[in-house]
């Protein structure tokens, strides 16, 4: 896996500094092998010397040493780095990953950074314009199935039936026009570089005017998902958004890889060793594993099978409800050329998922939480300004309650979180950590039992990556953001320098009811708060938030009832309850 590439738009920090190029290299290791006596050396080959090399691997960064001569930098990993070298000790986290797992411990990423000069002609933005990715861990990941799938043989996406707001992904494709049984466990496997739209998709889509209908096909078997090639966006990704005839053909056309089952077997869908290249703008996660509801797609030939599937979508009709899905798995996984917004984390449905030891280039959000009981362990992120780099309760857009989850080892190598217009992004509810459910109506209804509770974020870990001139390529507004508001953030009207200003979304009601937030520990959380932005006011730690300008530093733990009124006089009160909230 190897990748080099330019933003499509540029991201730029709090110091004005722009983030807008991006390599990958991937480095055979075996998985049970320890990197602890291993020696990184980097050269440089030509143009201006960077000034400083920094190394981050989990919550450990260091200043790598350069040579005398000048232009190669090394590091052995099992080296303490002086406190005037960043003072971190990479060798503390490949002995967590020892006596975490040991089958594992030498699948690992790094962020390897370095410090250019400033440019006199473009201010300081060329100090952190480029940052490598460094991967370590197997060629490729075993498998004992003989049913086989691979991914050349699969189609782009495409409309069907001459209906050009009938699209199909080309996964389902491979299904439907075969008749292959649904009910097999699958092995898909990634043998060449997979550049064309939607191919590897499930989902299927109908636009019939402003509504988009859309799911995924039915299947019913264990699917495994490896390989060494990369699942590549680029033609998506390039589109943006613009030139798409419909938001049908758009959606199944930004799809990586969508896949929805309803297999009992734990995991029924086992992701590992993939990489995703550049995923485009589809307003959610290009990546949808047991995510979509799925849909019949029976009949004797293949006009049939897509007949029947347009009619289902059509008709609202589905199979068992999304709560029935069983847990996946996602492990090793790379997402790079993450650069435009409306681009998210892998998305699940499914409770007891697990997903553990990838790494995510994403601008918006990157680890979301739709239900109970997910783990997210040793996830390292390059993370964007138009999103949190995690999103429990995802806007509302939930599968039951968001209980009893974990988040353990979020390493934010990069970040450029920012206040835009006196706002951390556009709604100023940015931070690193943002639930943000002020999108979906049914969030704020007591009857369906939805609520955020026992979510314990454990080592979350930003670097303080400062150059000879005191500069840092990261910067983030907050750390976290906890919400109960409904409707969501308008730039548009209102002083734009305001803070919180929110308008009334068109609705036949106002639903805002009561929101649960529980439980929430942040231990271990090492970021440098005097870079962060408004700390002087006692914002960088946290805020609460939840309606016109009710909103409070989360410094301590919070519980009360808080009332106000929206923009036509009605009276409301957020029960918002929020205990142990840790530093």
């Amino acid at each position: 896996m190897n990748y080099k590439g330019w933003a499509k738009t540029q991201w730029t920090n709090g110091n004005g500094q722009e983030f807008y190029y991006a390599e990958a290299h991937s480095f055979i290791n075996p998985a049970s092998n320890s990197l602890a006596k291993r020696q990184i050396t980097v050269t440089h080959n030509g143009g201006v010397k960077p000034i400083q090399m920094w190394l981050s691997c989990g919550n450990q960064s260091v200043m790598m040493t350069e040579t005398p001569q000048g232009g190669v930098w090394t590091w052995t990993l099992d080296q303490k780095c002086s406190q005037s070298q960043g003072g971190g000790q990479i060798s503390k986290y490949l002995e967590y990953l020892q006596n975490y797992n040991s089958e594992y411990q030498g699948v690992v990423q790094m962020t390897l950074q370095p410090y250019d000069h400033q440019s006199k002609s473009n201010g300081n933005c060329d100090q952190g314009f480029r940052s490598v990715l460094l991967c370590f861990g197997p060629q490729d990941y075993g498998h004992s199935s003989t049913n086989i799938i691979k991914a050349s043989e699969l189609k782009p996406a495409n409309y069907q039936l001459g209906d050009q707001n009938f699209w199909v992904g080309g996964l389902a494709q491979y299904f439907i026009e075969s008749n292959k049984d649904y009910q097999g466990n699958y092995v898909l496997i990634i043998d060449q570089e997979i550049d064309e739209m939607g191919a590897l998709s499930c989902a299927v889509a109908y636009s019939k005017g402003n509504d988009t209908y859309r799911g995924a096909i039915d299947l019913a078997g264990k699917w495994t998902v490896t390989g060494t090639h990369r699942i590549n966006g680029y033609k998506a990704y390039e589109k943006y958004n613009k030139d798409w005839s419909n938001e049908a053909q758009r959606f199944v056309c930004t799809g990586l890889l969508d896949i929805s089952t309803c297999s009992q077997q734990n995991p029924c869908i086992d992701v590992c060793g993939v990489t995703f290249a550049y995923p485009g703008h589809r307003n959610e996660s290009s990546i949808k594993l047991n995510c979509l509801s799925r849909v019949d797609w029976y009949g004797d030939t293949t006009k049939e099978r897509y007949k029947t599937i347009k009619d289902n979508l059509l008709n609202g009709r589905y199979k068992t409800p999304n709560e029935n899905f069983q847990p996946i798995h996602v492990f090793d996984t790379k997402m790079i050329g993450g650069w435009v917004d409306a681009s998210d984390g892998i998305e699940t449905f499914a409770p007891n998922s697990y997903f553990d030891r990838n790494f995510m280039h994403i601008n918006d959000d990157s680890i979301k939480i739709f239900t109970n009981h997910i783990r997210f362990n040793n996830t390292t992120l390059w993370q964007g300004n138009a999103g949190a780099a995690i999103a429990p309760a995802a806007y509302g857009y939930v599968n039951g309650p968001i209980t009893d989850s974990q988040v353990n080892g979020v390493f934010v190598h990069r970040v450029t979180h920012k206040f835009d217009n006196n706002r951390a992004q556009d709604d100023d509810m940015g931070g690193l950590i943002s639930n943000r459910v002020c999108f979906n109506d049914d969030y704020f209804h007591e009857k369906n039992d939805i609520y955020m509770g026992s979510l314990t974020i454990n080592n979350l870990y930003v670097p303080s990556l400062e150059n000879i001139h005191k500069s840092d390529v990261n910067s983030i507004s907050r750390v976290i953001v906890l919400s109960a508001i409904n409707p969501g953030s308008d730039t548009t009207k209102g002083n734009p320098t305001d803070r919180l200003h929110f308008y009334k979304r068109p609705t036949s009601k106002n639903v805002l009811k009561n929101a649960y937030i529980q439980g929430i520990k942040l231990e271990n959380v090492n970021v440098n708060l005097p870079y962060s932005y408004d700390h002087d006011k006692g914002y960088s730690q946290g805020m609460y938030c939840v309606g016109d300008y009710v909103y409070g530093p989360l410094n301590k733990d919070f519980s009360g009832n808080i009332p106000y009124a929206d923009k036509d006089g009605n009276n409301f009160t957020v029960h918002l309850y929020i205990d142990k909230v840790l530093y």
